[in-house]
């Protein structure tokens, strides 16, 4: 397991082209909008990236957004990779014998096709994540017992979604559950 690189400009010493010519490939291929950086894993199995884009406030607190992406075209040195993907040279990298290589000097097309991404995680938009994300607001806004109470509700509306046999209204005291639900009293 080995970290290539890193969200702020940190490139591996060792002779893997494979993750830096992916890095730079996203750069060219999102328009310059985005980067995919942090590539770490086994082989050419990456797990675990961090995206910077122009804006800067999408895939998390990693996202170091235009200074991560010049941090990044610092430190990279295009490889044999990048210019048989025809990238636009950064600090071109000399070949060794045991670097990553391609098999052809370039690749059949005349240039990668450039994609508009939308910024944003596409899970931003799922009716699970926004109630999660609401949930962290109103706890966020409580005060430490209000908070208590409603994790214990919201356990229970976990345990008795759609049992309209044990029904509990929220205005009612949690307590008055426990004394005729039997499956709450653990919570």
């Amino acid at each position: 397991y080995r970290k290539h690189n890193n969200n702020f400009g940190y490139v591996s010493e060792d002779e893997r082209n494979t993750p830096q010519a992916f890095s730079h490939f996203t750069y060219e291929a999102s328009a310059h909008t985005m980067l995919v950086v942090d590539i770490q894993g086994v082989g050419d199995m990456y797990t675990d990236p961090q995206i910077h884009t122009i804006r800067g406030t999408d895939f998390g607190k990693g996202n170091l957004g235009v200074r991560g992406i010049k941090r990044f075209l610092e430190t990279h040195r295009c490889n044999s990779i990048c210019r048989y993907l025809k990238l636009p040279a950064v600090n071109p990298k000399g070949d060794t014998v045991d670097s990553t290589m391609p098999v052809k000097p370039l690749m059949p097309h005349a240039r990668i096709d450039r994609q508009q991404f939308a910024e944003g995680h596409y899970y931003e938009s799922t009716p699970y994540l926004q109630k999660m994300l609401h949930s962290r607001s109103v706890i966020s806004q409580m005060s430490t017992a209000q908070s208590s109470v409603y994790a214990k509700k919201q356990r229970w509306e976990r345990r008795h979604r759609g049992d309209e046999s044990t029904y509990w209204d929220l205005s009612d005291d949690l307590e008055g559950c426990f004394a005729h639900c039997p499956s709450c009293t653990i919570l």
